[in-house]
């Protein structure tokens, strides 16, 4: 239900909306599943609100907050805050990815991609790659790569040199996390490039680097057809062979995405 509210008024900035979701968050940690929804509601309902009291006073409670999950739903709030404001966010994500909690890390990048999502702005790329390598966190790491997909998604032709090399590193969740961030920048594109990229990587022998990449294939050979792109059908067939009984949870999921 708070992510229906989220989806339903998204960009709303409706106060009443606001009002409860927030109440959800504070009034039932005990089930911090719940509060996480909410805070990813909180965020989609107030989208591209900018810094504001009520953004100050969801980073705090986050701050002191003892569940991850609900903390990491209210730094993905914040970050949808901050959705297209660019060089006004650089102050926050500043203050975000120096905190001790690494979900708290993770709104930092974000935040940066969201603020800066389709301006392909070097700065922000520099930053999210600087902590994709750099952060002790292997989940902070990842979505630092994604973020760059986000950056760069009004400029997919660079994104196969940019993002190449990470899809060949030792450390698989930056490898899901440049599968994820070429799907995400060139979504239906069909590029050779993109898609010689990813084919080692439907072939990697972590999960969570499999289900990456299955799901960023998806996205680059959506909507095309086999005479537009031959892979699409060597693809379909490869999917067909993962569905089995053994298949892994992560493995079904990203062939069901």
């Amino acid at each position: 239900a708070a992510l229906a509210i989220g989806l339903i008024n998204i960009g709303s900035q409706d106060k009443d909306d606001f009002e409860t979701l927030k109440s959800i968050v504070y009034n039932e940690p005990a089930v911090p599943e719940t509060g996480e929804a909410a805070g990813y509601g909180l965020g989609m309902v107030m989208l591209g609100c900018g810094k504001t009291e009520e953004g100050e006073e969801l980073i705090q409670f986050a701050e002191s907050c003892e569940h991850d999950k609900i903390s990491r739903g209210l730094a993905m709030a914040f970050a949808l805050m901050m959705y297209g404001y660019e060089d006004e966010a650089d102050e926050q994500f500043e203050r975000l990815i120096k905190e001790r909690q690494s979900v708290l890390r993770e709104g930092a990048a974000w935040t940066l991609a969201l603020a800066y999502v389709g301006t392909g702005n070097s700065t922000a790329i520099q930053r999210l790659l600087h902590v994709a390598v750099s952060d002790t966190s292997s989940d902070v790491r990842r979505v630092a790569v994604i973020g760059v997909g986000f950056v760069m998604s009004r400029n997919p032709e660079k994104v196969p040199e940019m993002l190449g090399l990470l899809c060949r590193s030792y450390h698989p969740y930056v490898r899901s996390g440049a599968a994820l961030a070429i799907g995400i920048a060139m979504a239906g594109s069909g590029s050779q490039e993109a898609i010689d990229l990813i084919k080692p990587l439907l072939e990697d022998y972590e999960l969570i680097v499999l289900q990456s990449a299955m799901i960023a294939m998806a996205m680059i050979l959506q909507q095309l057809s086999d005479a537009a792109v031959p892979y699409c059908k060597t693809f379909r067939q490869y999917l067909r062979k993962k569905i089995s009984k053994n298949a892994s949870d992560m493995t079904a999921f990203s062939i069901g995405a």
